[in-house]
């Protein structure tokens, strides 16, 4: 069954002038007044898709992985998909939103073979949505199952790591996350969290 997915851009204003202001208006804040500022999914993604711009880690932190803080990816209004996702957990982290990271892998993905995608997941009802660096990541609330997610995405494993279990100071720290939060050894099958829905 083949069902359309609702991207949040589509119902957005086309980031148009208003964009352009808030864009202006974001740049002259520190990250924890952004913070602050920012209370839904919708405004996260206002963030992510007008202030951040993609760039590999290697480009933007001379490392073939590297995690930041929220408060780095601010200063430097760029990072990867993990940044994304990072950066989306910590503006609705004050709101009521767990900062819950989906960390997907292929089959044959471990520490030395990357090649994943993350984005931070948050539940509205019985549904869930995704927020990223990426138009394509910023979905409404729309899946049943995080395993739903995966398979859209085109992933066959997957971690879902809560950042404040792993990191007190994950929203201001200097160091690289990467090494508690990418675990693809330990990531779940979706196609044994399928068989145990059937």
């Amino acid at each position: 069954m083949t069902a359309a997915v609702i991207l949040m851009s589509d119902v957005s204003d086309g980031f148009t002038g208003e964009s352009i202001l808030y864009h202006r208006d974001v740049a002259s804040l520190s990250y924890d007044a952004v913070m602050v500022s920012i209370s839904s999914p919708y405004e996260a993604m206002q963030y992510l898709l007008s202030y951040l711009r993609y760039v590999s880690d290697s480009e933007a932190y001379g490392e073939r992985d590297y995690v930041a803080s929220f408060r780095i990816v601010h200063e430097r209004r760029c990072d990867d998909c993990d940044g994304g996702a990072l950066a989306a957990a910590a503006l609705l982290s004050d709101d009521g939103y767990p900062p819950l990271l989906l960390c997907m892998y292929n089959d044959d993905h471990t520490m030395t073979h990357m090649g994943g995608h993350m984005v931070f997941i948050y539940h509205d009802g019985d549904k869930w949505g995704t927020l990223g660096i990426m138009e394509y990541d910023c979905m409404m609330p729309f899946y049943g199952s995080i395993e739903a997610i995966v398979e859209r995405y085109g992933f066959s494993k997957y971690n879902i790591k809560k950042i404040d279990d792993l990191y007190d100071d994950w929203i201001d720290n200097n160091v690289n996350m990467s090494g508690k939060i990418y675990d693809p050894m330990t990531a779940v099958s979706i196609k044994n969290e399928m068989q145990k829905i059937d």
